[in-house]
């Protein structure tokens, strides 16, 4: 899969081209110094979440799709009290990650052992 993202002034917005051939794009709000979509691709593919954000992008579900999709499937809120599918789980894995990583990029950093630590 080739990904583009292009960071933009109030938006981001990613281009993506799977081995298929098909293709896809979403422009997002820009959300921090880095990319949202990138620190996705970055965690995701160092901890081999093979079913997070990007994976659904490369199993052919398109970017804005995919909040609705975990959303229906049980993604935890304080209005959704059950247990999410397990088709998410690596998904919201990879969000929360993400997370603390956009805020430790935010804050200044951390170094590659708190990043470690965060994801154990």
């Amino acid at each position: 899969m080739l990904v583009t993202i292009i960071k933009g002034q109030s938006d981001d917005k990613i281009t993506i081209c799977r081995a298929d051939g098909t293709t896809a794009a979403a422009q997002f709000p820009k959300k921090g110094p880095v990319p949202h979509d990138a620190v996705h691709l970055i965690v995701e593919e160092v901890l081999g979440l093979a079913h997070g954000f990007w994976g659904m992008i490369a199993a052919g579900h398109d970017p804005e799709d995919i909040q609705d999709i975990a959303k229906a499937a049980g993604h935890a809120s304080a209005k959704r009290e059950t247990a999410p599918a397990a088709e998410i789980l690596e998904l919201i894995q990879a969000e929360r990650i993400v997370e603390a990583a956009e805020a430790a990029l935010w804050s200044g950093g951390t170094d590659i052992e708190g990043m470690r630590d965060l994801a154990e």
